[in-house]
């Protein structure tokens, strides 16, 4: 017959402080957290946009512009996914 391999005590009292490290996070910071990154990255996303929004207006040089316009654009649209995500974690945490 095999034999069973002996767990390690250290490697048993890492596993169970593991456990009682996730059990004591509570939800709303779990919350907390994830609203402060979604807050960060929407006011990033949106000055960009902006800032690529201007810089199309503002130049002359037809390709130039055209690429300001494309970055501005897709700047925007993950802005305004940040922004419904903002706003989804903003309902969920005062439901909670």
């Amino acid at each position: 017959m095999a034999r069973k391999r002996a767990v390690k005590k250290s490697a048993r009292r890492s596993s169970r402080s593991r456990v009682s490290r996730r059990a004591t996070r509570s939800t709303s910071s779990k919350y907390e957290r994830k609203f402060s990154l979604a807050w960060k990255n929407f006011v990033f996303f949106a000055i960009a946009s902006i800032i690529f929004f201007v810089l199309y207006e503002v130049l002359a040089n037809v390709l130039i512009q055209t690429f300001f316009g494309v970055l501005a654009t897709i700047f925007g649209m993950v802005a305004v996914a940040l922004l419904i995500a903002f706003i989804t974690l903003g309902i969920l945490k005062s439901g909670k």
